[in-house]
């Protein structure tokens, strides 16, 4: 759409009159307004202007033109552009022909040619260099163009915006076709159609699954179906031009149960610019395939987080249209977010603050690339599409807080909530919620958030005090942190630096995360150099969610092989490994187990037993890999397990899954 900066709406394809009622000064008489329409184009030399649509990504000329609808000239007409109200560029001043179009040239008027001495000798004129591409600038604010005589503007100053690829691509249709016992795979069908013409390159339109909106989906590791296509602009708007996308290699499970979800149509690089609902019936029966139009919402934050760095959120909006969405802060941890602290982030395009001449805020943020040295003295257009982001100020809160999202839209005299439709992450170290993904109806999204400006604290690690040289070093680290609060753990060979980073030759092993018996450890297995004999230092590196990093280190020695019983060497104990292998929940029997060390060599397999169990006995410290598979039905599966000094581990599964 167009929008008039003043409430006023300019729909598409076309663009109705501007009715305004200012009159300048046309020779002896008066001209009204709407004698002089702007009128907009993709083409230099169009005979019946009209409007243009703004594709999201793609980079257009935007020609714009004069209509005069009176039986005279109209003399030094200028067509400006105003970025946040400020002027960016104009075109050179025009005479609107009467009764007919008139193009405005953005360009600037060559500068004259110095006169060549009299008495130089005529020289060849020097090849004219290919131009360069115009550069394109971020316009600071709202992009605004207007017409001006006399120094007057007239008529209402119109808004650029993007045209959401919903006005000229549809969506059709679509089913879910599940084989007849769910012991097959599956095929998910859209169909999408041109809606009317529309200028530049084919529309690219990508049927995109997330496994996050559809409970229990698995995909194998070859994709199948066309899942992406492109509709090209028919020549006649008559010509509905449709395209088919399609998923296969698709399992959703368990069996015996009706299943929902959410896919999406990405068009034009618009992501979700159609969301559809979609029923995955348990029966052999059809399911349906159907856009979802209630307002939904998804905030996604981290969990954790560091109040001395800038916070950063992101909100999903589908459906939102021209309402606002709010996102406020509860600083204090009052439970006030706008009452007492006067705080709120606003994710519209508009202030918040007073009686709107308009409330618009929309699904996405968009950022408008402009040039006014487009080609053909015309100005060359680019939006940028995303979604809502902001990098929240938390500075000198600690503990917990919660934020709060809401759909707002002005009622003439205040702002009033609306319901929506939210998808609110799971809680921290908690799986995915299965079930309907849409969650709850609503006026208001709450999330708890942890705020701590502290680092991981008491880092402590374990290995041998003596190892030979070339032997792996098997490492485990601890620290009194909450293991929840820990998001990722390094060890390395060395000292950090002066920096607390570790050095940039290093190579860093991620730790693997065990339950023990007295709590939550950490370990590896790392190469020590072997041209190095003494003492060399071991570095593990704690990062929690907050992405404050502390180190531990720690010194092991180097030496030639000792024989046994050598004081001073000392040899980790051996552990077990014991688990089970499931295939849609169920354990199978008598398959092949392998246990693979750090290299990918097999160290043991065994056979599992009549309940799909399987144990590994006398393992040495260190990490593995406990894989499995199944050739009858392709599917595979594999654990990573780490064993700690003389420790037993239980519970683990591998789960099958098709490839």
């Amino acid at each position: 759409m167009l929008r008039l900066s003043r409430g006023t709406t300019i729909g598409l394809p076309r663009i109705a009159a501007l009715t305004a009622a200012v009159l300048v000064g046309l020779g002896a008489g008066r001209l009204n307004a709407a004698d002089l329409k702007l009128r907009f184009s993709d083409r230099p030399d169009d005979k019946n202007p009209q409007a243009l649509l703004l594709r999201p990504t793609l980079q257009q000329p935007l020609f714009v033109y004069i209509q005069n609808t009176t039986g005279a000239d109209v003399k030094d007409v200028t067509v400006e552009v105003l970025a946040g109200g400020a002027p960016v560029a104009a075109s050179q001043p025009l005479t609107a022909a009467a009764n007919g179009f008139t193009k405005a040239d953005f360009s600037k008027p060559a500068p004259e040619p110095p006169a060549a001495p009299a008495a130089a000798p005529a020289a060849p004129a020097p090849k004219p260099a290919a131009p360069a591409p115009p550069a394109l600038e971020e316009a600071k604010g709202k992009l605004v163009i207007h017409m001006i005589k006399d120094k007057t503007e007239i008529g209402d100053p119109i808004d650029l915006v993007v045209t959401p690829p919903t006005q000229y691509i549809k969506f059709v249709s679509g089913t879910f076709t599940p084989p007849a016992t769910w012991s097959g795979r599956t095929k998910l069908s859209v169909v999408v159609r041109t809606n009317g013409t529309f200028p530049g390159p084919g529309g690219a339109v990508e049927l995109v699954l997330n496994p996050k909106r559809i409970p229990l989906l698995t995909e194998g590791a070859r994709k199948g179906g066309s899942r992406m296509g492109f509709l090209a602009s028919p020549a006649d708007a008559n010509d509905k031009n449709e395209l088919t996308l399609t998923a296969d290699n698709l399992d959703i499970s368990p069996a015996g149960q009706d299943r929902t979800g959410l896919v999406y149509l990405t068009i034009d690089g618009w992501e979700r610019a159609y969301t559809l609902h979609t029923t995955f019936p348990a029966s052999g029966i059809e399911g349906k395939v159907e856009t979802f139009d209630n307002p939904l919402v998804r905030l996604i934050a981290p969990p954790f987080a560091d109040p001395n760095a800038p916070y950063p959120v992101t909100l999903e909006a589908d459906n939102i249209g021209n309402r606002l969405l709010e996102l406020g802060v509860d600083r204090n941890g009052d439970g006030k977010f706008l009452e007492a602290n006067n705080e709120i982030y606003d994710f519209s395009q508009y202030p918040l603050t007073g009686k709107p001449a308009t409330t618009t805020g929309g699904d996405r943020k968009v950022h408008m690339l402009f040039s006014p040295a487009g080609p053909a003295g015309s100005l060359l257009l680019q939006p940028v599409v995303e979604d809502w982001k902001a990098d929240l100020d938390l500075k000198g809160i600690d503990g917990p807080r919660e934020l709060r999202v809401r759909l707002l839209s002005w009622n003439g005299e205040k702002f009033k909530e609306e319901k929506f439709f939210s998808a609110k992450p799971p809680e921290f170290g908690q799986p995915p919620r299965l079930g309907d993904p849409l969650g709850e109806e609503s006026d208001k999204l709450l999330y708890t958030i942890q705020l701590n400006g502290s680092g991981p604290q008491d880092i402590q690690l374990s290995f041998p005090v003596k190892i030979k040289r070339g032997a792996l070093l098997p490492v485990q680290a601890v620290s009194k942190d909450d293991p929840k609060e820990i998001k990722d753990v390094f060890f390395y060979v060395g000292k950090p630096g002066p920096d607390g980073k570790p050095p940039a030759n290093v190579e860093l092993a991620t730790g693997v995360r065990h339950e023990t018996d007295s709590g939550v450890v950490w370990a590896a297995d790392l190469a020590p150099p072997t041209d190095t004999k003494g003492k060399v230092e071991v570095t593990a590196e704690f990062v929690k969610f907050n992405n404050i990093a502390k180190n531990g280190t720690a010194t092991v020695i180097l030496e030639e092989a000792a024989a046994p019983g050598t004081p001073g060497a000392v040899a980790a104990k051996p552990g077990s490994i014991a688990g089970m292998v499931v295939e849609g929940g169920l354990g199978q029997p008598n398959i092949e187990v392998r246990l693979l060390d750090g290299a990918g060599g097999v160290h043991d397999s065994v056979l599992t037993n009549g309940k799909g169990e399987f144990l590994f006995k006398d393992v040495p410290a260190g990490s593995y890999r406990v894989a499995s598979r199944k050739t009858t039905d392709s599917t595979r599966g594999e654990a990573i397990v780490g064993v700690v000094d003389g420790k037993d581990v239980v519970g683990v599964i591998v789960n099958l899954l098709r490839q």
